[in-house]
């Protein structure tokens, strides 16, 4: 697994999308 440093994005929502090679997840990320 891999950490993702989100402090430089601004206050949203935001949608990550994952792809393993045999998937992909999509994942919704709150920063308040």
């Amino acid at each position: 697994m891999e950490q993702i440093n989100l402090s430089g994005f601004a206050k949203g929502i935001y949608y990550l999308r994952m792809n393993t090679g045999t998937e992909t997840r999509i994942h919704k990320v709150v920063i308040q």
